[in-house]
């Protein structure tokens, strides 16, 4: 496979071995995210990760996106990783995870190619017994052989340290504003419906994510009936159908269930909401709390994994350490009562630069650097 020759260019491989698809078609990538960044910072990229079937997409001069057809299920690997690497001579290579076989595909590459290999970790705890078992024995093949392992989240700094692993640093992921499109650009039947809502003095609360992940959005609606009648809620994501099981006619009335959205359109519906709902127990890194901040729209949030990071409270946010509806329709109530929520939303869009990749690849640049030299 032939690739850009940017001599000048400093040259990273970054392995995505989840399970997980995602298209960059639909869906905004971190990984894309980050790549552009870099390439302001004097890089060339090349990403790869599985697919239903192989595929390249040049996103721009100097970031290729290379889907490989996959090998296996949750602890699969991408097939032909190595002769991707090969080609393309990274100067060094990142590794998303720790926890398939596309970690050793990339620890066999840095070994052949004597180049530094680091490891980019989310992940706080491991769930289930083979995934355990699994990670600690990755774990402990590769951290005599990694640079660095750059952490999305403290929580994942101290995970990183219990598993053994030397170098850890802070390294949180970040936004890429420019994949977000203008109101102007975009109209559809549930932005009119927030806007009415709206204009009648309606709050409008939001949550985007799987509907039928684990007990998110029954606990929501949960919170919701506890609520006056002049709060909606927004519910963005799939399967609309799951919803059914938890309302009634009298509270799907304040209900607005887009089903799935693309995501360059998610900031519309966050600029439109008037508070963020976040609720999961397990939260790598709290993307759409920190897509929310970034538009505008204050979190509302229980407290775990990257979420902490990301909410400053009564600055720009606020976080419950328990999930329970009455609590949290008691605090909603009274944010709505007697806090300034116009210097809330100011608050966010100060802090929204920070949560830019623009902003949080400098340090990745810095540690990438580091171990080249």
């Amino acid at each position: 496979m032939k690739f850009n020759e940017g001599k000048s260019l400093k040259r990273i491989l970054i392995l995505r071995g989840s399970s997980q698809y995602v298209s960059p078609k639909t869906y905004n990538v971190q990984e894309i995210g980050l790549a552009k960044a870099l390439v302001k910072l004097g890089w060339n990229v090349v990403i790869v990760s599985s697919g239903p079937q192989e595929c390249n997409l040049k996103i721009d001069e100097n970031i290729e996106w290379i889907e490989l057809k996959r090998i296996g299920k949750t602890f699969g690997f991408p097939k032909g990783v190595d002769k991707i690497i090969k080609d393309f001579k990274p100067d060094i290579i990142q590794c998303q995870d720790i926890t398939n076989l596309a970690t050793y595909q990339a620890l066999l590459s840095k070994i052949k190619l004597r180049v530094p290999l680091v490891i980019s970790l989310g992940e706080y705890k491991t769930n289930g017994f083979l995934k355990s078992i699994f990670t600690h024995i990755t774990a402990r093949s590769i951290k005599n052989h990694t640079s660095a392992v750059l952490c999305k989240t403290k929580s994942a700094m101290e995970f990183s340290k219990r598993l053994g692993l030397n170098s850890t640093f802070y390294a949180p992921v970040g936004i890429d504003r420019n994949v977000y499109v203008e109101k102007e650009d975009f109209d559809d039947w549930w932005i009119s419906e927030l806007q009415t809502r709206k204009r009648n003095g309606e709050q409008i609360l939001c949550h985007i994510g799987r509907l039928d992940k684990l007990d998110n959005v029954e606990f929501i609606i949960s919170v919701l009936k506890k609520l006056p009648k002049n709060f909606s809620l927004l519910l963005i994501g799939e399967p609309k159908e799951f919803v059914n099981k938890f309302i009634d006619n009298e509270i799907k009335k304040r209900l607005i269930i887009t089903g799935a959205v693309p995501n360059k359109f998610i900031g519309i519906a966050l600029s439109n909401s008037d508070l963020y709902l976040a609720c999961s127990k397990y939260e790598i890194f709290g993307m759409s709390a920190a897509e929310s901040i970034f538009h505008g729209c204050p979190v509302f949030g229980y407290s775990t994994g990257g979420i902490k990071e990301i909410v400053r409270p009564d600055h720009n946010g606020w976080l419950l350490s328990e999930r329970d509806s009455n609590e949290w329709a008691n605090k909603i109530k009274s944010i709505f009562s007697h806090e300034e929520m116009d210097n809330m939303k100011r608050n966010c869009m100060e802090s929204g630069e920070s949560l830019t990749w623009d902003f949080r690849a400098i340090i990745y640049n810095q540690i990438y650097i580091k171990f080249i030299n």
